[in-house]
């Protein structure tokens, strides 16, 4: 039978939601050609759409690579981008015209991502394409995708799963491919996550697709010419790529990065050709996420003291955090030590995310206003036994003055506000486990817990706000001191409540021992050690008269 292609240069296969809020699907080409028109990539899952977001990125970086080597200044080169009303499909088209051949998803020799011609590997089964199927037959009876959904799947939605099994794959053995030198016994051993599984990858968000991708597009050195995607470089075949014999490839830059081919793919069509029936999935290039920040600019770095020597300092990227809200996390997300609450004397070296790094540059440069609010995303997956499958995918966004991104001053205000909010919190499940204590209940936890939980509930929609509010000429003291006053109001509700909710067992007391001391412990003196604790975590907030007993007729806090 011939040859029957599935480019996905025309193919309509990216998901997106339009200016209009419509969901379509769109080609590569088009997501270019329309993207001043698309409001973002909605495809699957999030991981998913950050993998096509990184994708279409490789490709704007490789087509502007020369003109922007050409520019006097990058941050100006950007700036004129960023003016023009489309993305400069001139060079775009022509540049993807090169690799057309490339984009064909079935192409009998250099199929997109794939190994080419092999039809002899073991199958691995469409649940280990699929990340949000899971592995095993009872769990996929809870599964959306139960029946036809889970047994074959159209080119286009498994052309978005194959370019997110690259980034995002879990570790483990996979099937050992025929040709494959490190496969025994038909198994692949684990070789990691896929690359961008190591990350909680950062993005800044435009209101349109053009000005997502145009903030992402980090140029803070030349685009190097060996820095090339896969489908510039000779195809892969089942074996891991070598820079020489014995010496494994590894990135040479972001666009590598972007586009790292973490495992070697098959996909299986059926008769007909027009759907996946299975695939066979192996290991493909090892990458050590250790240092790499030179390739990876859309991810914070966290040092390793364990890892670390004399001389050497080992850093990691910063994976995504399953236990906390994006808000929480900001202090390692912008690279920034908090200079109040729990301050660590001597704070560990940070390395700044590129992405970072870049919005200060262009907001110095006066390439981007001050005063532009740049959403910034921060999307991963939460892996789980040994990183063998994905347990939970986190996708969060917080809206940001393009000044918090460049200026350190309103970063630190920034971080140390959170700081500020988490020393409130302590202080109040300080008093859920007095209140527990006085009634001759266990420590507390669950019931510390809750309130935590609860108080961080009330604050995140009052951070979002207040930090949108940032700007270069603000009053620090003063932004600072508002911030205080409302954490002081919303945590001091929830105290208010506990101690509402006490019981005549905390209202009596009782006698407790404290650090080897016998103290009487009731309802009003666990009020006055929370209110003692919320005055030196929140210096700044009006002093508000405290009552004996916070019973009736009080205010919050």
């Amino acid at each position: 039978m011939s040859h029957q292609p599935y480019n996905l240069l025309d193919e309509a296969w990216i998901c997106v939601v339009d200016s209009a809020g419509a969901a379509r699907r769109v080609s590569l080409l088009g997501a270019f050609r329309e993207a001043h028109e698309i409001r973002d990539i909605r495809g699957d899952i999030a991981t998913q759409d950050v993998a096509l977001l990184r994708l279409l990125l490789a490709v704007l970086r490789r087509s502007v690579r020369e003109t922007a080597a050409e520019s006097d200044s990058l941050t100006q080169y950007w700036h004129s981008l960023h003016s023009s009303p489309t993305l400069p499909l001139g060079l775009i088209e022509p540049y993807l015209e090169q690799y057309q051949d490339r984009f064909d998803l079935k192409h009998p020799e250099a199929p997109f991502m794939q190994v080419a011609g092999d039809s002899t590997s073991k199958r691995s089964g469409l649940q280990k394409l699929i990340a949000d199927l899971p592995d095993t037959p009872d769990k996929q009876l809870f599964s959306t995708r139960a029946g036809h959904g889970a047994e074959s799947l159209s080119l286009a939605e498994a052309s978005r799963w194959l370019v997110h099994a690259h980034a995002f794959d879990p570790s483990g053995i996979k099937t050992g491919l025929v040709g494959d030198s490190r496969a025994k016994g038909g198994k692949g051993y684990p070789i990691g996550l896929g690359w961008s599984g190591n990350c909680g990858i950062i993005t800044a968000e435009g209101s349109t697709l053009k000005e997502t991708l145009l903030l992402n597009l980090v140029l803070l050195d030349d685009v190097s010419e060996a820095d090339a995607p896969p489908w510039e470089l000779a195809q892969d075949g089942p074996d891991a790529r070598m820079e020489r014999r014995g010496v494994p490839a590894t990135p040479k830059g972001p666009t590598q990065a972007m586009t790292w081919q973490t495992r070697r793919v098959v996909l299986h069509l059926d008769e007909s050709g027009d759907r996946v029936i299975d695939l066979s999935l192996g290991n493909g290039d090892p990458v050590s996420p250790i240092n790499r920040w030179n390739i990876e600019d859309h991810t914070a770095w966290r040092y390793s003291t364990v890892q670390s020597k004399v001389g050497r300092d080992v850093f990691f990227p910063l994976g995504i955090d399953s236990d906390r809200e994006l808000w929480r996390g900001l202090s390692g997300i912008l690279s920034i030590e908090p200079t109040r609450g729990r301050v660590n004397s001597k704070p560990p070296p940070r390395h700044a995310a590129g992405i970072v790094t870049w919005v200060d540059a262009l907001v110095r440069e006066e390439a981007l206003d001050a005063a532009t609010i740049v959403p910034m995303r921060v999307t991963g997956a939460v892996y789980g036994t040994q990183n063998s499958v994905i347990e939970n995918i986190r996708s969060s966004v917080i809206d940001l003055p393009a000044s918090v991104w460049a200026d350190r001053r309103l970063a630190l205000t920034a971080v140390n506000a959170v700081s500020d909010a988490e020393a409130a919190v302590v202080a109040l499940r300080g008093l859920a486990r007095d209140i527990c204590l006085a009634a001759g209940l266990e420590s507390g936890g669950g019931s510390a817990g809750d309130a935590s939980a609860q108080a961080y509930a009330s604050l995140q929609p009052l951070f979002h706000a207040w930090v949108r509010r940032l700007e270069p000429g603000s009053d620090v003291l003063a932004v600072e001191a508002a911030w205080q006053r409302a954490v002081r109001r919303e945590v001091g509700a929830v105290a208010q409540s506990l101690a509402h909710n006490a019981g005549t067992a905390a209202i009596i007391g009782r006698t407790v021992e404290v650090l080897g001391k016998p103290r009487y412990l009731d309802i009003g003196s666990a009020w006055g050690r929370f209110q003692a604790s919320l005055r030196r975590a929140l210096p700044l907030a009006a002093p508000q008269p405290s009552p004996t007993a916070p019973i009736e007729g009080s205010d919050h806090a």
